[in-house]
């Protein structure tokens, strides 16, 4: 990568001119280089500017297709277009406006957003494409606005983090480091309109690497796939009861809390899990690899160019092992959150950013989340970290997602409630006993959940991550309902 190389799109023009015939997207019915998809950026470049989007609009981006995601995003560096995922409150979020929506066709219509549809039209085959060089230098401004990038919203709205064109470039090439010369063919099971597929998608393009696009594990495994990027629920769907023979060489989890089960059945499958910490607010912050040998499990804590502290009220580091909160400070650190000071100040401080997440740190340097500030649980004037009593219950085979909290109906004030997701082969009438006793086993009978509402699906983000407001609000709901409370009293 030169030093004029300095947006993705003029990143990805220099790719395309050195290795025009490198293979830069694999799927089961095609193969496509990067010259022909440099060609499909700029024919949606030239399909958007006719529709009248320019230099400094905010574009929304609604896709499942891969092609479309990777050629959107390119597109818009190009003519110096912001970039937002689309989210359902997008339009609404009062702190910026929002031009256009530019959707995929499979995506649902909805007329009223403004919608520019990707349709077949678009491809390079119905005209013929050539946008001056001298485009690419067109909004090569580093300062300028490119990205506006939501939090997960587990807990209701996303907040928003705006990044400068050189922020941007900066983390994509920090997450380049991810494919070295041995790793050459990557599968990304990130939703592709989401912040986790398109700054990898766009790391992985600019280095000449391959996506490979599929859900197939039989493809996967065929391509000679050697990363996979997912969440654990992600990587849980793909996987379904295959296990790799012989082993992928890696897979990268992120985006939610790994289970100690889940890494011991994914080191069936991978010779290698790294385990990554990090926030929309500051990129990865800490990566644990996770290997398998003849002594059994062992964890490494791998070196990165960021700080990560457990600190006290005032500040100061507590000694490892005690619980404290978490801090975070990387060359790749935002400014705050877009036109929201107020919210900006709590969380962004002397240069570190508090994500509200409390753990402490371990003698080898891991630091082990033990839930978040909001997450904290007070039942009976006993704490105790939701995430924990979480993690308990998903220990139970026919429990696949939980969420506890302290029971917000008046009659039951200082009780645990839950809402626990349940395997198709559950019986709910038998799980809640099961999952009282579980707690009550590891965290004593105080903290066991009094209450749980039993559902087939709970509502999670493109991670997998429990909307936690959500499942809160559906046990609220179901409050006239009888409630499974086959528990001791």
């Amino acid at each position: 990568m030169t030093t004029e190389e300095n947006t993705l799109a003029a990143a990805f023009a220099g790719v395309a001119q050195r290795s025009p015939d490198q293979v830069v997207i694999l799927a089961e019915d095609l193969e496509l280089s990067a010259f022909n998809l440099w060609r499909v950026v700029q024919t949606y470049a030239a399909i958007m500017t006719e529709n009248g989007v320019g230099q400094g609009q905010t574009i929304a981006l609604d896709t499942t297709d891969t092609i479309v995601s990777v050629a959107a995003v390119l597109a818009m560096s190009l003519l110096g277009v912001v970039l937002v995922p689309y989210h359902p409150t997008v339009l609404q979020n009062g702190f910026f406006a929002v031009e256009r929506v530019l959707r995929s066709a499979e995506r649902p219509r909805k007329m009223h957003e403004n919608e520019l549809i990707v349709d077949g039209t678009w491809s390079p085959k119905s005209r013929d494409i050539a946008l001056p060089s001298a485009q690419l230098q067109s909004t090569a401004d580093e300062a300028a606005l490119a990205w506006i990038m939501p939090s997960s919203g587990t807990m209701g709205s996303p907040k928003y983090t705006g990044l400068a064109r050189d922020l941007v470039m900066s983390r994509v090439k920090a997450v380049t480091a991810d494919f070295d010369d041995s790793h050459r063919r990557c599968l990304i099971l990130f939703a592709a309109s989401t912040r986790p597929f398109i700054i990898r998608s766009m790391a992985a393009l600019i280095s000449g690497r391959a996506i490979v696009d599929t859900r197939s594990s039989a493809f996967t495994a065929a391509s000679k796939v050697d990363t996979v990027f997912a969440s654990p629920n992600q990587l849980d769907t793909f996987l379904g009861r295959r296990v790799f023979s012989p082993k992928l060489p890696s897979v990268q989890i992120s985006g939610a809390k790994l289970l100690p089960k889940q890494r011991t059945r994914y080191l069936n499958s991978f010779e290698r899990v790294d385990d990554v910490y990090g926030t929309n607010e500051t990129i990865k912050a800490q990566i644990t690899r996770y290997e398998r040998d003849a002594n059994g499990e062992k964890a490494t804590v791998l070196p990165l160019n960021t700080q990560i502290d457990v600190v006290d009220s005032s500040g100061q580091n507590v000694p490892n092992g005690q619980l404290g909160e978490v801090r975070i400070k990387t060359p790749q650190i935002a400014d705050g959150y877009f036109n929201d000071p107020v919210t900006s100040d709590r969380h962004f401080r002397d240069g570190w950013f508090y994500p509200g997440d409390r753990g402490f740190k371990a003698r080898d340097g891991r630091i082990v989340l033990q839930g978040r500030d909001g997450d904290v649980l007070n039942i009976g004037g006993e704490k105790l970290s939701a995430q924990l009593v979480e993690a308990c219950l998903q220990e139970i085979p026919s429990i696949t997602s939980a969420v506890c909290f302290e029971n917000p109906l008046a009659q039951h004030g200082g009780e645990l409630a839950a809402v626990l997701e349940l395997s198709k082969t559950a019986i709910a009438a038998d799980i809640a006993k099961v999952a009282w006793e579980a707690v009550a086993l590891q965290f004593g009978p105080q903290m066991a959940p009094r209450s749980a509402l039993m559902v087939p699906c709970l509502d999670k983000t493109d991670d997998g991550v429990v909307r936690r407001a959500a499942a809160v609000s559906l046990f609220v709901d179901a409050a006239n309902i009888e409630l499974n409370s086959n528990v001791p009293n």
